[in-house]
C-alpha cells in the first residue's frame, strides 16, 4: 500500500467513526427531546387534573358553606321567634326567690353587646388560634333564672373561636323550676355544640361538675359560673 493510499484509508476510517458519533449524538438528542416533551405533556396534564380537582373541591365546599349558611339562618330565625315568646308566660318563681330582678333580665337581649374592658396593652396581644387546644365548657345549674342561663350560653358561643369550642355541657342538677324543663330543652335544640345532661337526683355542685367532666371531649375543661 502506498503512503497516499494509507492516508486515504485512515481518513475513511475516521470519517466513519465521526459519522457514527454524529449519528449517536443525533439519536441521543432525539431521545432527550422526546423525554422532555413527554415530561412537559405529563406535567401539563397533571396540572389540568389538579386544577379541575381543586375546582371540584371548591364547588363542593361552596355548596356545603351555602347549606351551612341556610341552616344558620333558619336557626337564628327560629331562635328570634322563640325569644319573643320565651318569657311572656311567667312560668317561674317570683323575683324574690332569686334575690335579683329577673323580670329586668328577661327584658335584656340574650345576645347583648358587651364593651371590651381590657387594657389597651392586652388588646394588642395576638394569639395563634390554630396552636391552641380545644375546650369543653361545663355549666352545672340548679333552679337558675332561665334568661341568665341562656345569656351565659349565648355569650360563650358568640365570643369563643368556633375552632376552639368543642362543646358546652349544661348539667341540670335535678332542677325543679318549670321553665327549666321543656322550655329549656326546646330552645337548646337550635343552639350548636350545646348538650343538656340531667341528673337523676340532686348531686350538688362538685359531683355535677364531675358528671360534666366525664362527658367532655375537649382537650381543656372549663367550669363556668351559671349567671352572666
Amino acid at each position: 500500500m502506498t503512503l497516499t493510499g494509507y492516508f486515504q484509508t485512515m481518513d475513511s476510517v475516521q470519517y466513519q467513526k465521526l459519522r457514527g458519533l454524529n449519528m449517536g449524538s443525533r439519536f441521543a438528542m432525539r431521545w432527550l427531546i422526546q423525554i422532555f416533551a413527554v415530561s412537559v405533556i405529563t406535567t401539563v396534564l397533571l396540572m389540568i387534573h389538579l386544577s379541575r380537582s381543586q375546582n371540584r373541591m371548591t364547588q363542593e365546599e361552596a355548596i356545603e358553606l351555602k347549606k351551612e349558611a341556610i341552616r344558620n339562618n333558619f336557626r337564628r330565625e327560629r331562635l328570634t321567634e322563640l325569644q319573643k315568646t320565651l318569657f311572656v308566660e311567667k312560668n317561674r318563681p317570683p323575683d324574690r326567690k332569686f334575690n335579683i330582678n329577673v323580670t329586668r333580665s328577661e327584658e335584656i337581649s340574650l345576645e347583648r353587646d358587651i364593651p371590651d374592658t381590657r387594657a389597651d396593652s392586652c388588646k394588642m396581644i395576638r394569639y395563634d388560634v390554630s396552636s391552641l387546644p380545644t375546650i369543653s365548657v361545663i355549666i352545672p345549674f340548679y333552679n337558675e333564672a332561665l334568661s341568665m342561663l341562656l345569656r351565659t350560653v349565648h355569650s360563650i358561643l358568640n365570643r369563643t373561636p368556633p375552632q376552639l369550642l368543642q362543646e358546652v355541657i349544661l348539667v341540670k342538677d335535678h332542677a325543679s323550676n318549670k321553665d327549666l324543663g321543656e322550655t329549656l330543652e326546646n330552645y337548646l335544640k337550635y343552639l350548636p355544640k350545646v348538650k343538656l345532661v340531667q341528673t337523676m337526683k340532686r348531686e350538688g355542685l362538685i359531683r355535677a361538675r364531675m358528671i360534666g367532666a366525664g362527658m367532655a371531649r375537649g382537650e381543656v375543661i372549663m367550669f363556668q359560673v351559671r349567671s352572666m
